[in-house]
């Protein structure tokens, strides 16, 4: 879904950052600027925080958006108030695998409080779920 929308918005200055060194976003990602940041695994995701701090502040981000459960928690911690914060989520977290370990819903639930990002569902079902699922009052949020 990135590598696709990133290619409808080449009017902006879009840059990738990914947390893990994984290459499924493969060779026809097309972006300004591509930053890994290399982490071994969710154990360093505390250093990621401000880390990625620094990337939104040396890259002078206006937006921030993530997808995916690790991004979104670390981008919610990190990312300044004063920068939009999206968060797109992709399927129903109540039957996603992640989900079923019970600090992962902490985290979500966490950061989510610490700073709500704009939550952005692929379907309304899967919106409901996602704030029904952790038991948040629902925030700005709006349906692909």
């Amino acid at each position: 879904m990135l590598v696709r929308a990133l290619k409808e918005l080449n009017e902006y200055n879009n840059i990738v950052v990914t947390l893990f060194d994984d290459d499924r976003l493969g060779e026809e990602l097309v972006c300004d600027k591509y930053i890994c940041m290399n982490m071994k695994s969710v154990l360093y995701l505390p250093l990621a925080i401000p880390k990625f701090r620094r990337i939104v502040k040396e890259n002078k981000a206006d937006v921030v958006h993530t997808h995916l459960v690790w991004p979104a928690v670390v981008a919610r911690l990190a990312t300044p108030r004063h920068i939009p914060l999206l968060s797109t989520i992709h399927t129903s977290i109540a039957t996603a695998p992640d989900y079923k370990k019970w600090y992962i819903r902490g985290l979500d639930r966490y950061s989510y409080l610490f700073r709500k990002s704009t939550i952005i569902g692929v379907a309304k079902g899967v919106l409901n779920d996602y704030f029904s699922f952790l038991g948040l009052k629902p925030g700005r949020s709006y349906v692909l």
